[in-house]
């Protein structure tokens, strides 16, 4: 699994630590520098972390029903350039040394955007790992600097549409889905903050269905499922509102079904699967299995979760997730993964207007039953 936190800021904290180092230095020399690490105009040939991106053969591929999934439950990003064009990419990328590096350009700008928000999340819900590794603010001293990282990653998506995309017909609708996404997943992390009362203890009378869904739909399904597919869309030429609206429709219900995964997991999955340590009890989140639980809750079970949730003592932690056992939500759990999964299943067999019922197939099947 590509990391694209590390892939993305590790040359740009070398590039800082060579300042530190430096006795003297050429402003000019640094600022022509910094552009490359977030222009990359002749990086598939000169950059190998690009490299990485450009000369791998799922973004050559042009079929979706032969589509190679990764087995790896997070890299659904790459899927974005799985759908077709309608007409003749050599026209459209006139120029352009090889069809698949354009679509490497159109992945690694979802990767940026990706990589951007996990670096500010981190540092806001404090975490201490993320796919096994140390978040990116607690490696090399990095500190709070890293929330400046994270906004030089959100520029340089921009710059690389201005630089590679300007002057084709997708441009401004690729610009405005990024920015409309920036939006959406920043409100979803206010509303996952106010839930949290700002890492404080947690105020667990806002802890409702209606919150939860508000806060996975903006915070997660959106900028996970709903932007890939939007982009791929307006690239491959189709602009159609309702092929679009049909297309939002489905992948908000699939990017839901995906963050109650997650909220399971990190209380029920193995970390040596899921690359991360399970935190949200700690962190007192608004997460499915907390709603539940309290909806489920006798009084004096609410009272245990009162008194214990959002706490890091681990005999706190241990005793929330006894009662959890308690009150069967993992039997739950089982239940709502099949009906959703089967649900799903049958509004993509309702999606008219000519969009692939096989590239939603295969986004479901790709997250059904993910342990990790």
């Amino acid at each position: 699994m590509l990391d694209v936190t590390s892939t993305f800021l590790t040359p740009l904290n070398g590039w800082r630590r060579s300042l530190l180092f430096s006795q003297q230095y050429n402003v000019t020399e640094i600022l022509e520098n910094f552009y490359f690490l977030i222009n990359f105009t002749e990086a598939s040939s000169s950059y190998p972390i690009l490299s990485r991106f450009c000369s791998t053969t799922f973004l050559v591929e042009r079929k979706i029903e032969d589509w190679p999934l990764s087995t790896r439950s997070k890299s659904l990003r790459p899927m974005i350039s799985s759908l077709k064009r309608t007409s003749d990419w050599q026209e459209f990328w006139a120029g352009a040394s090889s069809w698949y590096v354009v679509h490497s350009f159109v992945y690694w700008l979802s990767s940026k955007y990706q990589a951007f928000f996990l670096v500010e999340d981190d540092i806001m819900d404090g975490a201490t790992t993320r796919r096994g590794q140390p978040c990116w603010y607690r490696q090399n001293n990095i500190g709070l600097s890293a929330i400046n990282d994270g906004l030089l990653l959100e520029q340089s998506i921009f710059q690389l549409l201005r630089t590679h995309f300007k002057d084709k017909a997708c441009y401004l609708n690729l610009v405005e889905v990024f920015h409309e996404n920036i939006l959406k997943t920043t409100m979803g992390q206010t509303l996952d903050l106010i839930s949290t009362h700002f890492g404080q203890k947690p105020k667990l009378e806002l802890f409702t269905m209606d919150q939860y869904n508000a806060i996975v739909k903006y915070k997660t399904a959106y900028y996970s499922f709903v932007m890939p597919v939007s982009l791929a869309m307006y690239f491959a030429g189709i602009t159609d509102p309702e092929m679009h609206r049909q297309a939002k429709t489905i992948l908000l219900e699939m990017g839901h079904f995906f963050q109650v995964q997650d909220d399971f997991l990190d209380c029920y999955g193995d970390p040596e699967v899921t690359g991360k340590i399970g935190t949200d009890i700690q962190d007192g989140k608004c997460s499915w299995l907390a709603v539940v639980a309290l909806q489920r809750a006798t009084p004096a079970q609410k009272k245990i979760l009162e008194e214990c949730y959002g706490s890091s003592d681990p005999a706190k932690v241990d005793r929330v997730k006894q009662l959890y056992n308690s009150l069967g939500l993992q039997t739950t759990y089982s239940v709502y993964e099949e009906e959703s999964y089967n649900l799903m299943n049958t509004h993509i067999q309702q999606i008219s207007r000519g969009l692939p019922h096989d590239l939603f197939f295969k986004f479901l099947e790709k997250i059904y039953r993910r342990d990790s």
